[in-house]
């Protein structure tokens, strides 16, 4: 059987502390990107990714989440519709909604999943990643298509 990829744009405490509790499944390959190279070290360091990657190859990942500011995600969603494959699941992980689902591209729809995890602190970077953050935590899940939600709901079971 092979790994599922799971990857992560943004390794501060969102991404870094999701990376730290997937990397404990040995069915996961975790694969990270984030722009700031000081982040890019730390995480490996730290361990919170298996491997730091650029962004055309964490964007092939069968899972990518989004832990980026609100305002880079909507930059990133530009790019993602040329970069994505076609099964590749994305799930945002942040704060707001409203301004990510207007700029989500058409072509991506499907592959998105809205969601906002109701966990943090006041810490941020790859230095700030608690392997416990989202235990016993809510994350909100936001409707953006039937598909959207079948593989959100399927996805979220698998890395319970």
């Amino acid at each position: 059987m092979s790994k599922i990829t799971i990857g992560i744009i943004g390794l501060g405490l969102i991404g870094g502390s999701l990376g730290l509790t997937l990397r404990e499944n040995p069915n996961y390959k975790i694969v990270g990107f984030d722009r700031n190279p000081n982040h890019r070290k730390e995480a490996l360091k730290l361990q919170l990714v298996d491997e730091v990657v650029d962004l055309e190859t964490v964007c092939k990942s069968d899972i990518l989440f989004l832990a980026i500011p609100v305002v880079g995600i909507i930059e990133l969603l530009k790019q993602l519709e040329n970069l994505i494959s076609p099964k590749t699941t994305i799930i945002d992980m942040g704060s707001t909604k409203f301004e990510i689902v207007k700029a989500i591209p058409k072509s991506i729809q499907n592959n998105f999943i809205p969601a906002h995890p109701m966990a943090g602190t006041e810490k941020n970077g790859p230095i700030a990643a608690l392997k416990d953050l989202y235990q016993n935590k809510i994350v909100r899940q936001l409707k953006l298509s039937i598909l959207g939600l079948i593989k959100g709901l399927s996805w979220l079971h698998m890395l319970q």
